[in-house]
């Protein structure tokens, strides 16, 4: 569960609900929050990050920006997945775009991951990348 006031991530039992562990969230509007390959990964809506933390020591792994604000978000065992509610659209990222070390760019700036996705026959294509408008073959 992540809290706005205080700001933190809370890791709890999930038949009782009781707090077994607690440590603060980095940015002011956490949202959002799923456990990823032994990763907590929670979204920050008005930054437009997703961040990546140790479940054990609350050691924060990375975060990276992306498209739009994160609400809900899931991991497939394969992506990451977020609902940007603002856009109406879902968009994913693999696992390791938050664990590489990079700072979160300015709000507005190019966003390292695909912004929205297009299906195409069987495939789901990328719209954007970093401002570039990608067309299938």
């Amino acid at each position: 569960m992540v809290l706005r006031a205080p700001t933190v991530v809370q890791l709890r039992d999930y038949a009782s609900m009781d707090v077994l562990r607690e440590f603060p969230a980095l940015g002011e509007s956490p949202s959002g929050l799923t456990y990823a390959a032994g990763v907590v990964v929670y979204g920050d809506f008005d930054d437009g990050v997703l961040r990546a933390m140790d479940p054990r020591t609350g050691e924060h792994l990375g975060q990276s920006a992306v498209p739009g604000h994160p609400t809900g978000i899931t991991w497939d065992g394969e992506r990451l997945w977020y609902c940007d509610f603002p856009a109406r659209s879902f968009r994913a990222l693999t696992l390791s775009c938050l664990l590489t070390p990079e700072p979160a760019p300015a709000r507005g700036g190019p966003a390292p991951n695909p912004g929205g996705l297009e299906l195409s026959g069987v495939k789901i294509m990328p719209q954007r990348y970093r401002r570039h408008v990608i067309r299938p073959p």
